[in-house]
């Protein structure tokens, strides 16, 4: 088959829901494009291969564009590739922005997955539809849901454990506290074993001419 006929099949049955031999049409297609030296072959296999194993954002609007410009002309050349930010480098704000707008560079059950992934407890698996209120389950949870994606310790929302309460910090407050009681404990037991100054009476018995001889 030709690289023509291949691109119809692919965007024929993907168009109608058949994704059962999708793997295998982009590898076909991948394949005569590199018989073919096309000058974005490597482009077209490095997009068919990621989004076998994962999507990444923006391949798979790349992918469509680039079947129709093959169909219509099998030497044409590709856009180059997309260079977006991938899901867990984005902050939950952004996600449901693009999630709830339906931007075609990024998939929403992947953005559910990722944002089930930071909220396990708030998005359940049950409700991965497409008319999920992300913003009502969010509107009440902090962190980098209004801010920043994660801090500098990796942790998504700083606040969301605790109440904020780092163990790192509190370890070496509680370290600190044993030296201090180390140090009282030892004083401690100097004193009641005599490590003291002697009383005022035997200080006057005391000879300070001869004390030091």
């Amino acid at each position: 088959m030709s690289i023509r006929d291949l691109c119809q099949t692919y965007q024929s049955s993907t168009s109608k829901g058949d994704w059962n031999d999708w793997k295998k049409h982009l590898y076909q297609i991948a394949t005569i494009l590199e018989e073919e030296n096309h000058s974005d072959s490597g482009n077209f296999r490095n997009v068919a291969y990621t989004l076998m194993m994962n999507d990444k954002p923006g391949y798979g609007s790349w992918l469509n564009k680039s079947i129709v410009k093959l169909i219509n002309d099998s030497k044409a050349r590709l856009d180059p590739l997309p260079d977006l930010l991938d899901y867990d480098e984005m902050s939950s704000k952004d996600l449901i922005d693009k999630y709830e707008f339906d931007d075609k560079n990024y998939s929403r059950q992947e953005i559910l997955i990722e944002l089930r992934r930071r909220y396990p407890s708030l998005i359940e698996s049950d409700e991965m539809k497409s008319n999920l209120n992300l913003k009502d389950i969010l509107k009440e949870y902090r962190g980098d849901f209004m801010t920043s994606v994660r801090d500098g310790y990796n942790r998504y929302d700083p606040d969301s454990t605790l109440n904020g309460f780092f163990p790192f910090w509190g370890c070496i407050l509680l370290l600190l506290s044993f030296v201090f009681l180390l140090v009282a404990g030892i004083g401690l037991v100097g004193y009641l074993i005599g490590c003291r100054s002697p009383p005022d009476s035997l200080r006057q018995q005391l000879d300070p001419a001869t004390f030091y001889a």
